[in-house]
């Protein structure tokens, strides 16, 4: 099923969305806003760069917790125990594809050893943009429009942005929280946090995401944490840590 962005994956507004029916939102959600971008080498300003070649790969532990009431789904709810999902993600760049009038790098993110998510970037002046993503469990493509900016080029702190659909009810701001040193199990990382709030209006729901990103130069996205809400409840809380980087060629 092709799908513009998340929103047409909701129930009709008439009803009333209860933690089970928000579901299949939420599944698409923390895939789309959890999984993180990691591009060929293309070089921003100050010398920033995003390993996009050929072969890169990064291996990621994921942790994702979900609050009583919310249910794994489908191949997750075989790998969880109890509320906790504890898996390898691992995305490689796999190729160049044509979105719209541009060229996106296509990396491809499998799940223990399962394709999970796809997505598409592109770097350009103004920074790191997000063109599509695809989800494989569900089936279902998310094009963002217009392209998604996740990062800008300068990435001082303070500095912030923001995204609107312009075929659905959604909202990212996105804020640069400065430089610090990030330790994570591939190692230690001086990397710079973005946060970013994600607003989805649908029906009487309203979904928010608040995620960090810790980018560090060179290497990509080292350690990334979401929290998912339903009408100000906590749905959801994920977390991805790099355990291995490993440049393509």
């Amino acid at each position: 099923m092709h799908s513009r962005f998340p929103a047409r994956k909701t129930p009709p507004a008439e009803r009333a969305l209860t933690f089970q029916a928000a579901a299949p939102l939420v599944s698409l959600l923390v895939a789309v806003l959890a999984v993180f971008p990691m591009l060929a080498s293309s070089s921003l300003a100050q010398g920033l760069v995003f390993p996009l070649r050929m072969g890169t790969r990064w291996t990621y532990h994921l942790h994702q917790k979900n609050a009583p009431g919310v249910r794994f789904r489908g191949p997750d709810a075989a790998l969880a125990k109890g509320n906790v999902l504890d898996a390898t993600v691992i995305s490689e760049v796999r190729g160049v594809d044509r979105i719209g009038d541009a060229n996106y790098v296509r990396i491809e993110s499998r799940r223990n050893e399962q394709l999970w998510m796809t997505e598409w970037y592109r770097v350009v002046p103004q920074g790191l943009f997000l063109g599509k993503t695809a989800q494989a469990d569900e089936g279902s493509e998310v094009v963002m429009t217009p392209p998604q900016q996740v990062l800008n080029t300068s990435l001082q702190r303070g500095e912030s942005w923001i995204w609107k659909s312009v075929d659905a009810p959604a909202v990212i701001r996105a804020r640069v929280l400065g430089p610090d040193r990030v330790a994570v199990p591939a190692g230690s990382y001086s990397a710079v946090a973005v946060e970013t709030d994600l607003v989805l209006h649908q029906g009487q729901a309203t979904v928010t995401t608040r995620e960090i990103r810790w980018f560090a130069s060179g290497t990509g996205f080292v350690d990334h944490s979401t929290e998912t809400f339903l009408n100000g409840h906590l749905l959801s809380s994920v977390r991805l840590t790099l355990e291995k980087f490993e440049p393509g060629s």
